[in-house]
């Protein structure tokens, strides 16, 4: 209890360094929804406490037993944060007999954003807890005090992926999808094609193979997230042509391009339409890629005329 007047200075946004080793007290846990007021008496109750973080967000007062050193107060991105300065009529520094590695104690906020039109999902967390002892020996004007310290640090590690427009499948070939003479079409309706796959190189070319002796196949959305980036360009063909990608092929008669018609899209304002005939023909893009790395692959296909003489729809990564 505080039973007469105490007198602190107070140092918003801010963050202390001690210049003294040994100097560091403990981290002190506050009630929920703890004031300011609640650290200035955790500091003021500890017998060798001159100095103290008050941490708001995380309910946490750090406390220094080294008289509060102006030059030790550090500007903090930590708006929460404020460096508390209490004269302490003990007057006991500590000086530190033996060498120990100086400590830095941060806590910091973790934030979660979104990505406009990509939803996300975490995909793997992995928690690493190292456990480290310390013996430290204080000499102060009238004792020597020897404390043994433990400190436990926990590090979570969030891996965060897009998450595809429908379920996906796994696929450890280059084959995603081959469809050789189908027998119905969900036309003007899109079917959705989604796969996790991974890569083995340090770049990656995504191909569609296409033939329809009658009619012709509608591609659109096609993409491909490495995490959440998107790694390929003009996948919804919104540029109105085929910027980005390669196209190759022989067709007898027509040839596959960007179309527009927002009623036959399956969003925006654009989507290829390939009605190669008799020989078929291929979009592709390459990225580059990290062996071993996970990339989530979708995109929206339907054929328009379906179900007579040769029709073919093959999609390959290598």
């Amino acid at each position: 209890m505080i039973n007469s007047l105490v007198t602190v200075e107070l140092y918003r946004k801010s963050i202390y360094q001690s210049n003294i080793s040994c100097s560091f007290i403990a981290n002190n846990s506050l009630s929920n929804h703890s004031s300011i007021n609640e650290c200035i008496r955790t500091c003021v109750n500890a017998y060798y406490c001159h100095t103290a973080v008050y941490f708001k967000n995380e309910n946490i007062c750090s406390t220094f037993a080294e008289p509060c050193n102006k030059d030790s107060i550090k500007s903090s991105e930590n708006t929460s944060a404020t460096v508390i300065c209490y004269k302490n009529d003990h007057q006991l520094i500590p000086t530190c007999s033996s060498t120990v590695d100086q400590e830095t104690t941060s806590i910091s906020n973790v934030e979660t954003s979104s990505i406009q039109g990509v939803a996300s999902t975490p995909a793997t967390t992995t928690t690493t807890t190292t456990t480290t002892t310390k013996t430290i020996t204080t000499t102060t004007a009238t004792r020597t005090t020897t404390t043994t310290k433990t400190t436990t640090k926990t590090t979570t590690t969030t891996t965060v992926t897009a998450t595809p427009p429908c379920s996906p499948q796994s696929r450890s070939t280059g084959v995603l999808l081959s469809i050789t003479q189908p027998s119905s079409s969900n036309y003007p309706s899109y079917d959705c094609y989604a796969y996790t796959w991974v890569a083995t190189g340090a770049s990656a070319a995504l191909s569609f193979f296409f033939r329809q002796d009658i009619g012709g196949w509608m591609l659109d959305d096609v993409n491909v997230y490495h995490g959440t980036t998107q790694v390929i360009i003009n996948g919804g063909f919104e540029a109105g042509n085929l910027n980005a990608w390669n196209h190759f092929g022989s067709c007898a008669v027509n040839t596959g391009m960007a179309y527009s018609g927002r009623s036959d899209a399956n969003t925006g304002d654009y989507y290829y339409y390939d009605p190669c005939t008799l020989y078929g023909d291929t979009i592709s893009q390459t990225f580059s890629t990290v062996i071993g790395d996970i990339y989530i692959i979708s995109f929206w296909l339907t054929n328009y005329w379906c179900c007579s003489l040769t029709e073919i729809a093959n999609v390959t990564i290598t």
